[in-house]
């Protein structure tokens, strides 16, 4: 029982470390990319 719950708890921590990194990697690829049309469209006054 206790090796049984080990486990869960190594897979939990695995999948949320994993689920985590994809979300920075997320909103790390969506802020470049939101950050690009500033450069391209919007005058110096509006960027971020």
């Amino acid at each position: 029982m206790y090796y049984y719950k080990l486990l869960q708890e190594v897979k939990w921590r695995l999948f949320n470390e994993s689920a985590s990194m994809t979300f920075v990697t997320v909103a790390t690829l969506k802020s470049r990319i939101n950050s690009l049309p500033t450069v391209d469209y919007r005058p110096p006054a509006f960027k971020f």
